[in-house]
């Protein structure tokens, strides 16, 4: 898909197609503005043969999911006619047509591995994901694609042998009635174990670990220890899809389906803070003095010169030409900088 010269708002794609034959494409076009709708024609040798209009779909506040499958996945995801926040759009995407380029996944939120499809990859389509990873995205593996090919700082857990998975502890998860419910929710899935690596976060049991998650710059990978499609019978699929489907900045846990991930952050960076040597102050002292020395001439000090020599009408001007004296005399003094950091040694670097 490339840019027309005479008008950069179109872009075109050559398609070479016997006559009577149906190809399936998918069309990434970067979008600068907010837009209604595309305008889609079909052209030969500059003949319009068809025209389509396709509307613009997502919300701003939308999750928009790449399912990378082969084959093709179905999951039973949550209606976006009934979501009225961050509503979740899914659409089946080949592994040859993942782009190449980590703009082109900009518009993503999440993206879905399932099956062997990384294997279909090629070294610049994972290049891509993975700079998508750190900019922002969410990377979710199936328990059969594994981690294997990731670098070794994002790989949040390694793929074992087969155990069966619980589903009551997916149950007590979502916490409502129907969930509860074991008519539709089969008893356990088959799946895999999990063992966690460094920085990894384990969700569900010990003994059989759900789905592991680790925190890359700025976006998040997903381990699954079970295949997305065994889910596909359950009446609560689609809520729990919708609570595992989430931006990276929003952590699951056991204890609070959308707690955000940024109070952890902030937690840590208090007691990162914390541990820090205390930057060194000036004496005590010297401000009290500097203080009481400032409110002795502002007040009494002013008023009683300016009433010895019968000017009190001059207060407007002297006491803020006092306040400005001593502003600059502060700032001379570069006392200040003793306050924000120890820069104040290095009078060159205070700012």
């Amino acid at each position: 898909m490339v840019a027309l010269d005479s008008n950069p708002a179109r872009y075109a794609q050559n398609i070479s197609m016997a006559a009577g034959a149906q190809q399936q494409h998918t069309m990434l076009i970067w979008i600068a503005q907010s837009i209604p709708e595309l305008v889609v024609t079909v052209e030969q040798n500059g003949m319009e043969l068809a025209r389509y209009t396709v509307p613009i779909l997502p919300q701003p506040t939308a999750r928009l999911m790449a399912v990378v499958a082969d084959p093709p996945l179905q999951l039973a995801l949550p209606d976006p006619a009934t979501t009225t926040r961050s509503p979740l759009l899914a659409f089946a995407l080949a592994p040859a047509n993942l782009p190449t380029q980590p703009l082109a996944l900009d518009s993503l939120t999440l993206v879905l591995l399932n099956r062997e499809s990384d294997e279909a990859l090629t070294t610049a389509q994972q290049q891509a994901l993975l700079a998508w990873v750190r900019q922002g995205g969410h990377l979710i593996l199936s328990n059969s694609t594994g981690s294997d090919w990731l670098p070794p700082d994002m790989q949040p857990a390694e793929v074992g042998s087969t155990v069966q998975l619980d589903t009551a502890f997916l149950a007590a998860l979502i916490g409502t009635p129907e969930a509860l419910d074991t008519g539709t929710r089969p008893d356990t899935i088959a799946g895999n174990t999990l063992r966690v690596l460094p920085g990894g976060e384990v969700i569900g049991p010990a003994d059989a670990v759900w789905w592991v998650q680790r925190d890359v710059g700025l976006g998040r990978v997903t381990q699954l220890a079970f295949a997305p499609a065994d889910l596909d019978g359950w009446i609560s699929a689609p809520l729990f899809w919708n609570g595992l489907f989430a931006p990276a900045p929003i952590q699951i846990s056991a204890g609070d389906v959308s707690r955000n991930n940024l109070n952890l952050r902030e937690q840590r960076l208090t007691e990162a803070a914390t541990m820090l040597p205390a930057p060194p102050l000036p004496p005590l002292a010297l401000f009290a003095g500097v203080l009481l020395l400032y409110l002795v001439i502002v007040g009494p000090g002013a008023a009683l010169l300016l009433w010895r020599i019968d000017r009190l009408a001059w207060a407007w001007v002297v006491l803020p030409g006092l306040a400005l004296l001593f502003l600059r005399l502060a700032r001379a003094s570069r006392l200040h900088c003793a306050l924000i950091s120890a820069s104040w040694r290095r009078p060159a670097l205070c700012r």
